[in-house]
């Protein structure tokens, strides 16, 4: 079988990395010892990988040298809400992925990746980008996910003096309002942008 991987992270390997890029490498290997062809995405953010450059460029290596082909990075910032009051007011009232998602706007691009691979699946890891820039691909998709993203915070605003969020003021009511709405509307995007994967493993109850 061949294999389209997504990755949010460089395979990095040792203990004072971050847990996802060791899950990355285990699953690449597992892969390549299963006897399936791998060609390796990195969907990266320019702010998680400052500081390991050096780590980054041994990763591609290991990589490399294990049989995985590699295509050049794609970047996109992380899925966010509410990271500035307009974007948070747009948000609350929009269902568009790509207020949302940031790699929304890479869907074409991954598309002609995935087909041009020649891959029988597209499978991603601990990537909520992936989602997004995964929106149009054809290939069957495996998206193997932790925490649903919007999951969290809304649970905080459900609740929003046991977090500390302010309410006193009129401006602090108005923005939880627009915050519970903004991550309603981000539960709709996820879940369509979700089931467009042919499956989903996840790594918790929800």
């Amino acid at each position: 079988m061949r294999v389209f991987f997504i990755g949010a992270h460089l395979p990095l390997a040792g203990h004072s990395v971050r847990a996802p890029t060791v899950v990355i490498r285990e699953a690449l290997a597992a892969f390549r010892e299963l006897g399936h062809e791998v060609v390796f995405q990195p969907l990266l953010s320019h702010d998680a990988e400052e500081g390991f450059e050096a780590e980054g460029e041994q990763a591609l290596e290991w990589a490399h040298a294990n049989g995985v082909e590699l295509l050049p990075a794609l970047y996109a910032q992380p899925d966010a809400v509410g990271s500035t009051p307009r974007l948070l007011l747009r948000q609350a009232f929009s269902s568009d992925p790509g207020v949302f998602y940031p790699s929304y706007a890479l869907r074409d691009e991954m598309t002609k990746r995935v087909d041009a691979s020649g891959a029988d699946v597209c499978f991603h890891l601990w990537s909520s980008a992936a989602f997004g820039a995964c929106a149009e691909v054809e290939t069957p998709v495996f998206a193997y996910a932790g925490n649903p993203d919007h999951y969290s915070m809304a649970a905080r605003l459900k609740h929003p003096a046991l977090f500390a969020i302010p309410q006193r003021t009129l401006r602090n009511r108005l923005k939880v309002m627009l915050w519970r709405r903004a991550y309603r509307r981000f539960e709709d995007v996820v879940v369509r942008l979700a089931l467009r994967s042919t499956w989903i493993g996840c790594a918790s109850a929800p």
